[in-house]
């Protein structure tokens, strides 16, 4: 154990079923530090989150977190919701690190996403290492998080600009064919361009690979030296640009000041999750196959629960 101290923070909604477990994980996978706080802001839950963030509280000292209620009506679109929690986490921060004076804040997605996290892991990040500012996480059995990610050759654009460009390429006058041979090809069309746009780019890094310095990553946990998060915070780089994910905004701020950002291919959070198990196309059918009868998919939750995936 260091003398060093480390924040938590993260923005929780609709996880009560795997919170509890998932915050242990993540605490005890930073038993290295010496003390560790929690702040986590949690918005349009349905089901009974804030019951679950009311027993964290009483469980662990120096963990605190806020209730906003609703803010689906007023910010419709959900990375705008979750830009505008990420960004109250980042005030929070800044209010309190004169006192607190953290070593390092951990990001962390608290939904599943960290059921594999560890203490080795999370040491691997500070042993014989490339000087890094900030590092992010790895999945055993494909790096799922495009969306999030940057690199010059691996991603370097919006994954979904990208699945955009190979549907354009579908001739959907084929689903709209009476011809069930025609309606079959459309469908493996349809498949092929979600696997050249997104699944085949879902890499698999071995845990002895070399650190992989990158423009913009997340995976569910980030480990960010705190100067980089009083100096930026999650607000869009450019209203007139496609969409991107709130760490890519941020992350591209944190490369124009010349911090060093990094997946770090030892810090495996997960393995199979609900993104990456569609590089499988057996999955992949069987999710089509769910998307378009909805009486199956509703018999399936009821007695499986529910699934997502890009």
């Amino acid at each position: 154990m260091t003398k060093e101290s480390v924040l938590i923070v993260g923005t929780v909604s609709n996880v009560s079923n795997v919170l509890i477990k998932e915050f242990e994980k993540v605490f005890k996978s930073l038993s290295r530090f010496n003390a560790i706080s929690t702040y986590l802001i949690e918005s349009d839950s349905t089901d009974n989150t804030k019951e679950v963030l009311g027993e964290l509280k009483r469980m662990y000292s120096n963990f605190e977190y806020v209730e906003l209620g609703t803010l689906k009506n007023s910010i419709p679109n959900r990375i705008e919701r979750i830009r505008f929690c990420r960004n109250l986490y980042i005030k929070f921060i800044r209010k309190k690190i004169v006192l607190e004076q953290w070593d390092y804040i951990v990001v962390a997605d608290l939904d599943g996403m960290n059921s594999k996290l560890t203490p080795d892991a999370v040491n691997s990040c500070f042993e014989d290492t490339p000087n890094w500012d900030a590092c992010f996480a790895n999945q055993k059995y494909g790096y799922y998080d495009l969306y999030a990610l940057r690199h010059p050759e691996w991603m370097p654009d919006n994954c979904f600009d990208d699945l955009a460009k190979e549907n354009a390429k579908i001739p959907f006058k084929y689903f709209e064919s009476s011809n069930l041979f025609l309606k079959i090809m459309a469908l493996f069309i349809f498949d092929r361009a979600r696997k050249v746009a997104i699944y085949d780019k879902m890499k698999i890094l071995g845990i002895n690979s070399e650190w992989i310095k990158v423009q913009s990553a997340f995976g569910g946990l980030g480990i960010y030296k705190p100067k980089l998060l009083i100096e930026c915070n999650y607000d869009r780089v450019s209203v007139s640009q496609s969409l991107a994910s709130e760490h890519v905004d941020i992350n591209a701020k944190l490369i124009s000041k010349g911090y060093s950002l990094f997946i770090n291919p030892n810090l495996i959070n997960s393995h199979w999750n609900t993104y990456n198990v569609n590089r499988l196309f057996i999955i992949r059918q069987i999710r089509n196959f769910l998307r378009t009868n909805p009486n199956f998919r509703k018999l399936v939750k009821r007695f499986f629960g529910g699934g997502g995936g890009i």
